[in-house]
């Protein structure tokens, strides 16, 4: 089947309809769900100010650890990705109240702040809970998302979130989460053009490392990168996507106005009773 036949897009009006569609994402019924208006323009237009001032003062942001996209990439986050981050982990589990701090007064007076995104994830995923995974000591945790902006010409490369588990930075992780990561984009700034997730209809099974290389080697192939569907979101727009099975990338950003997004990698933890969330 088509990529475009698997990709449920859902408004508002639609949401209560599918309350397992979460799980059908997981198991490979749909490449991606695409929920509409989950924030108002106007919401996205005040966080967006927000971040573009943060980002005007071209220094380090106080209080936010910041960190960089390989360079080619033109891009950057407020908050730390794991994919990047050394085996030690050293001092990132000290750093994330100050992150949760910093979220809470970015969305502090839009209703529902973060909350919005995980109580929807919750009514459509059987009632299950979401919450950031728990770190190694009581009372730690992951920081549960990053954000990134990406400048003009900024893009990501294709690669599937399962390679990223095999980094060392996932040791303990690993040991609380199912082997199968997802992953949602929200989302905030959108750029004058560009920018888009385009998802390729090939699903790869778990644990295939060298199939996944082939993937991301695969521009030769034409087979391959013709058969794809590109998602446009709009301010607002969220999509969670099968990231972890299916090679995708985002589109190079065309302008000067910053495409900020909301990323969280996702997986479901061992015992099933929840799903666990971190940047």
């Amino acid at each position: 089947m088509s990529t475009s036949k698997r990709i449920l897009d859902l408004d508002g009006t639609a949401w209560q309809e599918h309350s397992d569609c979460i799980r059908e994402l997981r198991q490979g019924v749909w490449t991606a769900v695409v929920l509409r208006g989950l924030y108002s323009t106007s919401e996205m237009e005040t966080i967006t100010q927000r971040l573009d001032q943060i980002d005007a003062e071209n220094v380090p942001p106080q209080n936010w650890t910041s960190m960089r996209f390989p360079e080619s990439f033109r891009g950057w986050f407020l908050g730390e990705n794991l994919n990047l981050l050394e085996d030690s982990l050293f001092d990132y589990f000290d750093r994330e109240p100050m992150f949760s701090r910093n979220m809470l007064q970015l969305f502090a007076d839009i209703p529902g702040g973060t909350d919005r995104i995980f109580e929807r994830f919750s009514k459509l995923d059987q009632g299950r809970r979401y919450l950031a995974a728990p770190g190694p000591d009581i009372d730690t945790k992951y920081q549960f998302t990053t954000l990134r902006g990406h400048a003009e010409g900024g893009y990501i490369p294709i690669h599937c979130d399962n390679e990223q588990a095999w980094r060392p930075s996932y040791e303990h992780l690993l040991s609380q989460i199912d082997e199968n990561l997802f992953s949602f984009v929200l989302m905030i700034g959108k750029p004058e053009g560009g920018g888009n997730l385009r998802i390729y209809n090939h699903r790869i099974p778990v644990g295939q490392r060298s199939t996944i290389d082939q993937a991301r080697y695969s521009k030769t192939d034409q087979a391959f990168m013709k058969d794809y569907v590109e998602i446009d979101l709009k301010a607002g727009d969220l999509v969670l996507a099968d990231s972890g099975s299916h090679p995708h990338e985002v589109t190079k950003v065309i302008g000067t106005k910053t495409r900020w997004t909301m990323c969280s990698f996702m997986a479901e933890a061992k015992g099933k009773h929840a799903v666990y969330c971190w940047g």
